[in-house]
């Protein structure tokens, strides 16, 4: 061997130059080979042609890599063929799963043709009446009916393209199919997009002009409304001086030194005439402000103008209204004055009374700190009480026996108030006719020398009370049977017409007319007559008396 750095021998140099050039040629092939690792259906056949090509014209250079290099090819090309079998079963799986949503997809695009073109044709209306200085009435209302009718139309598409989307959603949308769906979503915001600012120009458009329109029609029929106004509000003046009227008599009552009781008496009952007389005209003066304005035909349908007509209205009779309000309650300030002066009037007279009634009260129940006149109404209570206690055990009874009983047990229960009333009289004597605030104050007064008899009245008075109370429980029990009594009689007769019906083969009509017995409405006493007979016959027709 030589020393380092010297070229060897000249027959090892040309095995290593043949080396190199056979290894040169087969990776020629090798790289052509790896190009099947993303081969394509569309590009396969091409592909195994250049490799075959390839390898017969590196066939020489080759040399001894030719067999290794073939054994290469054939692997690589029965890889590239089970790659283009599997791409091929892929994308027939994904053309299956593809059909559905590219129907639903032309399904979408069917319906957006049309609504495109009725929203294209809203849009061309509605900036064609915008050219207009004030376009005619009729025309804001077709453009508005038009806006209508694309908005449901809009409304429904949507419910559809939601329907298809979410189908669309739910199916494995394959990678080629996403990009026709992506634009398809697209387009359909687009449309709403377009549809929605489309409808809303319309109706803004139209809701303008029609609020011009309604203004002038409005404008024309303020002088009218001004007048019926006027005429309603003319008596508001006489109500005014009838509430004058009455404010004059009370005068004396709130300005001045009081007057006498003989002088302020009369006023009182002069005052309550005249505030009966200011208040119904009042009252009169309120329904004629309340106007029912009544539309032309021709304006019938246009609830807006009446809308505007009513808030005109109602501005322009805001100030006689405003005055009779005010009015009645300067009315009731003199019904206030007269009450308090009466009220300061009986409490005098309760005073002076009250003071002649007390000693003659107390000398009257001083004897009866014992006395027995509450243990006479305990007899008629004990019967009340004996009564009601059957009352709940009523199952059995019918509405007739039930509603005896009620009577004999509300009869005792008078009875028994009848005897409480004389017992309290007897104890502590105060007449009825005495004034509820005076009759207070002197029962204070002789309570506490009647306290064990008032002890023994508050007692029974609290049993009665019960016996009542059981007695209104045992009415609502009555009403409630009559209803079951009246539903099942119903019932049984609705069954038996029926029955009757099916039986004989009779029409409804005929049996009407049979019961009527030739007069306008049903005979009662034929009816009940025909349906106590067909509840009980079994074969024959049932006899109508």
């Amino acid at each position: 061997p030589g020393a380092p750095g010297e070229p060897g021998p000249p027959g090892k140099m040309a095995d290593a130059q043949a080396r190199m050039t056979e290894l040169k040629a087969a990776n020629v092939v090798r790289r052509l080979l790896q190009r099947f690792r993303t081969v394509t259906p569309e590009t396969h056949d091409a592909l195994e042609m250049e490799v075959f090509e390839c390898m017969e014209k590196q066939f020489d250079e080759m040399g001894s890599l030719y067999e290794k290099v073939q054994d290469e090819v054939e692997r690589a090309l029965e890889a590239g063929r089970a790659r283009v079998q599997q791409l091929v079963e892929r994308r027939e799986k994904e053309e299956e799963h593809a059909a559905r949503p590219k129907a639903l997809m032309e399904e979408i695009r069917s319906l957006m043709e049309p609504l495109q073109a009725d929203i294209d044709a809203l849009k061309r209306a509605t900036d064609g009446a915008g050219t207009q200085e004030l376009p005619p009435a009729e025309t804001a209302q077709a453009l508005a009916d038009s806006a209508d009718a694309v908005a449901v139309e809009l409304k429904a598409f949507s419910a559809q393209v939601v329907a298809a989307a979410n189908e669309i959603k739910e199916t494995p949308l394959p990678e080629t199919v996403r990009p026709a769906w992506t634009k398809v979503a697209h387009e359909i915001v687009e449309v709403k997009r377009r549809g929605e600012a489309a409808v809303g120009a319309a109706r803004l458009f139209s809701t303008k002009v029609l609020a011009a329109e309604r203004k002038q029609q409005l404008e024309g029929k303020k002088a009218e409304l001004r007048r019926l106004v006027e005429d309603a509000s003319a008596s508001v003046p006489s109500v005014e001086r009838l509430v004058v009227g009455a404010e004059a008599i009370v005068e004396p009552f709130v300005k001045g030194r009081r007057k006498e009781e003989a002088v302020l008496v009369p006023l009182c009952a002069q005052a309550e005439t005249a505030v009966v007389e200011a208040k119904t005209h009042c009252e009169s003066a309120k329904q004629e402000l309340r106007i029912p304005f009544v539309a032309p035909e021709a304006e019938a349908e246009d609830e807006m103008l009446k809308k505007d007509i009513e808030a005109f209205v109602d501005a322009e009779s805001k100030l006689p209204r405003m005055r009779v309000g005010q009015l009645e309650r300067r009315l009731q300030r003199v019904v206030n004055i007269v009450t308090s002066y009466r009220k300061e009037l009986r409490l005098a007279r309760n005073k002076l009374v009250f003071s002649s009634m007390k000693d003659d009260l107390l000398e009257k129940v001083k004897g009866n700190g014992e006395s027995t006149a509450a243990e006479e109404a305990v007899a008629p209570l004990l019967e009340a009480e004996a009564q009601v206690e059957p009352l709940g055990r009523h199952k059995h009874m019918t509405v007739e026996d039930m509603r005896q009983t009620a009577e004999q047990v509300q009869a005792s229960i008078d009875a028994a108030r009848a005897a409480l009333e004389a017992a309290s009289f007897a104890v502590m004597p105060i007449s009825d006719s005495v004034d509820d605030d005076l009759k207070r104050k002197l029962r204070a007064v002789a309570a506490p020398h009647v306290k064990r008899p008032l002890i023994k009245l508050g007692q029974l008075e609290r049993r009665l009370v019960r016996v009542v109370n059981l007695l209104a429980t045992f009415r609502k029990a009555i009403a409630r049977k009559e209803v079951s009594s009246v539903s099942k009689v119903q019932a049984e007769a609705g069954k038996a017409v029926q029955a009757h019906l099916a039986s004989k083969g009779v029409a409804p009509e005929a049996l009407f007319e049979r019961l009527c017995g030739g007069a306008p409405g049903l005979d009662e006493a034929k009816f009940v007559a025909f349906i106590a007979g067909a509840a009980q016959e079994e074969g024959g027709e049932a006899e109508l008396s």
